[in-house]
């Protein structure tokens, strides 16, 4: 289980607006992930610079859900692009521009990593496989978690 917080655009939204923030479960079994969503009905305002985003009400509220005591530990951003093949059976996501910072630091650390994931529901399993896996596509599959590439590069640069 993975609890994360998720938004779009930059972390302020765009012309200084109040953002809203998606608060997601991520679950993964072998290579099935599931998501559930809640609406935790938190808008940041920018008005109040000196509000810690992540700690306070908002991390009592995570943690009622979760129904464990979590406390946020690393900022993750990057790029996306998104493509939708022609029958729509397939999705594929690009991530560039990975960086990550410790919840309590403005400075990035760059993940010099570029991530394509291959997304699909579950009933499109055999187009998929004979689509991609059993076709000459030279690409190395492998599970690969931001997350937990964050940490340890936090770990590694001494921030946790």
């Amino acid at each position: 289980m993975k609890p994360r917080i998720r938004w779009y655009e930059n972390l302020y939204g765009k012309n200084n607006e109040k953002k809203k923030y998606i608060f997601e479960i991520k679950r993964k079994k072998g290579f099935v992930g599931t998501k559930e969503i809640f609406n935790i009905n938190f808008i940041f305002d920018l008005e109040d610079k000196k509000i810690n985003l992540f700690k306070g009400e908002l991390s009592k509220k995570i943690s009622a859900i979760v129904k464990k005591n979590v406390e946020p530990v690393l900022v993750t951003s990057y790029d996306r692009e998104y493509f939708l093949n022609y029958n729509k059976k397939l999705r594929a996501t690009i991530d560039t521009n990975l960086s990550v910072k410790h919840i309590n630091n403005k400075s990035s650390i760059p993940l010099n990593n570029e991530i394509m994931e291959i997304k699909y529901n579950k009933e499109n399993d055999d187009y998929y496989r004979n689509t991609i896996i059993d076709t000459n596509f030279n690409f190395r599959f492998q599970k690969y978690s931001k997350y937990v590439s964050g940490i340890l590069r936090l770990k590694k640069n001494g921030f946790i």
